[in-house]
């Protein structure tokens, strides 16, 4: 995804994209500080890559702490996909895992099966089709009941729940949990729709899930804002894929953080990151 979002935001945004030996295969946004226990590690989804931001806020966590800070942020991937033993090895060698509550569209229930890379991506367990999971969900709204639909929901929220208790029980460094969403925890999900099910991002992440998994980290931050939301881009003829046209003749977003979202996360980020690590 890093990838596709600078090919789609170019000339427009520059994000820098490295690739680390540590991380074979994964594109990373720049720039990169070597790997070690001087340096930390922020992983999440776009939110924390921080597309159409030119300073996100592991960026900004680097020079507000003067110590480097490696932006993992890989759009649509959840807690499963960094359970790689490869990727838990890397991460334990930081000084410090700043873990982002990602999307819930990245888990598996006893309809779908996300256990493969833990992405947007799944297979339909019946059939063996692949398909994103808005898919899935868009599917069985239009032919199961609604207590089917319930059950489904909650096996997918415990499955991510599992996962994010594993990530936390598997890194044996210092770790805060960022919760980044224009949202609070808590929602009623209207369950005729997939979009009215999942909310926004953190997509099907309720407060019950973040009470369950808060606990295995060593500090949670709550950062909700919809500053800088819509944020208007560059002038367009069309509109591409994260970016609607407004009757202006430019892109906004209105689905990533913002600039000034990425800053508050930042700001309040800075003293949980100095507990604990201990200054």
């Amino acid at each position: 995804m890093s990838r596709h979002y600078q090919r789609l935001d170019a000339p427009h945004f520059d994000y820098q994209l490295e690739q680390i030996a540590q991380l074979p295969g994964e594109t990373l946004r720049g720039p990169i500080a070597a790997l070690g226990h001087d340096a930390a590690v922020c992983i999440g989804a776009a939110q924390t890559f921080g597309r159409f931001v030119e300073r996100p806020f592991p960026a900004i966590l680097q020079q507000d702490l003067g110590a480097p800070f490696i932006n993992c942020g890989l759009g649509g991937v959840g807690p499963r996909f960094w359970l790689r033993p490869d990727l838990v090895t890397v991460l334990n060698k930081a000084r410090l895992v700043v873990v982002q509550v990602m999307s819930g569209r990245s888990a598996s229930n006893h309809l779908f099966d996300n256990a493969a890379r833990g992405d947007l991506e799944g297979t339909l367990i019946e059939s063996g089709e692949r398909m994103r999971f808005e898919e899935f969900l868009t599917r069985l709204i239009n032919t199961a009941d609604r207590a089917e639909i319930q059950r489904v929901v909650q096996r997918t929220r415990e499955d991510y729940a599992r996962s994010m208790r594993q990530l936390g029980a598997a890194l044996n460094v210092p770790t805060v949990l960022l919760w980044l969403s224009r949202r609070l925890p808590r929602y009623t999900p209207k369950w005729d729709s997939a979009s009215g099910v999942m909310n926004t991002f953190p997509q099907l992440i309720d407060d019950a899930v973040v009470d369950d998994i808060r606990g295995s980290f060593d500090d949670y931050v709550e950062c909700i804002s919809d500053g800088g939301i819509p944020q208007r881009l560059w002038r367009a003829s069309n509109s591409v894929d994260g970016a609607e046209m407004g009757e202006d003749g430019f892109l906004y977003n209105k689905y990533y953080p913002s600039p000034e979202m990425h800053a508050l996360a930042a700001e309040m980020l800075t003293p949980a990151c100095l507990r604990v690590t201990g200054g």
